[in-house]
């Protein structure tokens, strides 16, 4: 599937797609019924509207990963943005104030070497063609102040 990546003990998908995938395999059951540890990244397109269907989708997968402690989340949004103004509000009345975290600070130095890599190898449309990111630029050239909020 487009723009989902999942290896491992992580999944990678925008947020456009989570509801894609529930609708196709019933996403939050198949988390409930994981047993290993797991990270899920999931990138929130500029002021994308949140339905019911997907509001209602979020709690549900909060409220597992309220039960599963070896679960992470981390979602990535525009932080004046109004898709990550509603995402906090469901995650702040699943988990309450102490466990929802903003941090605007991230930069790339952040990342391990290996996310750095496969940040590289995603591909984006540069002068009318789509290019690995690699192509155009290096781990070793990136700064260590380049906010991440600026790749996404």
């Amino acid at each position: 599937m487009a723009n989902c990546f999942s290896e491992g003990r992580y999944t990678i998908l925008e947020l456009a797609r989570l509801l894609t995938l529930n609708r196709l395999v019933n996403f939050n059951a198949l988390m409930a019924s994981t047993e290993t540890p797991h990270l899920f990244m999931i990138a929130c397109g500029t002021n994308q509207s949140v339905n019911n269907e997907l509001s209602n989708m979020l709690k549900e997968l909060f409220g597992i990963l309220k039960e599963k402690k070896t679960m992470k989340i981390i979602l990535t949004t525009q932080s004046d943005d109004s898709t990550a103004n509603c995402i906090q509000q469901i995650a702040t009345e699943t988990f309450g104030e102490g466990f929802v975290k903003t941090d605007e600070e991230l930069t790339w130095s952040d990342l391990t070497s290996t996310s750095q890599r496969k940040m590289l190898e995603k591909t984006v449309i540069f002068q009318g063609r789509r290019v690995a990111l690699n192509q155009l630029i290096s781990a070793e050239s990136m700064t260590d102040s380049l906010p991440l909020a600026d790749l996404l």
